[in-house]
């Protein structure tokens, strides 16, 4: 009778450590004045794989929000954790299309020859409203 006890008070209290860190691993970081963000990058009419953008808020926020487009030039935005977004706001965009030197292990270049690289040259400007997902569209960008 006594193992038994032992056993049940165990499993007990294993099942309150086992809740306690379940709910310990939540999203707790999940920040209420974010909004999703998504959309496309083409260069020249066909997809970019590896731009990379910066969101520059005009005021507000410190905080300086990127991403990177896939293979399909499919991006999400993040600021604080993957995908969640940037704060309500007005931005500048600036985006980079470089490539991996995986000697130097930094990027090298800029396929768009810095057209979009700076705030004064970027002519691509957001309003992100307070909703739950913002999309950016297809953004076109030429080389030359």
């Amino acid at each position: 009778m006594n193992r038994f006890s032992s056993s049940q008070n165990n499993l007990t209290a294993f099942c309150l450590i086992a809740i306690g860190t379940i709910t310990g691993c939540s999203d707790s970081n999940v920040r209420d004045d974010m909004v999703k963000i998504k959309g496309v990058v083409l260069v020249d009419h066909e997809p970019a794989e590896g731009v990379v953008l910066h969101l520059h808020p005009k005021s507000g926020s410190a905080a300086i929000s990127s991403g990177i487009t896939d293979a399909d030039g499919a991006f999400q935005i993040s600021t604080y954790s993957l995908g969640d977004g940037a704060p309500v706001g007005d931005y500048a965009i600036t985006m980079v299309w470089s490539k991996f030197d995986v000697m130097t292990r930094t990027q090298v270049g800029d396929h768009l020859q810095g057209k979009y690289a700076s705030q004064d040259k970027t002519k691509i400007e957001w309003t992100i409203p307070a909703t739950d997902v913002f999309d950016a569209g297809t953004i076109e960008l030429k080389r030359k």
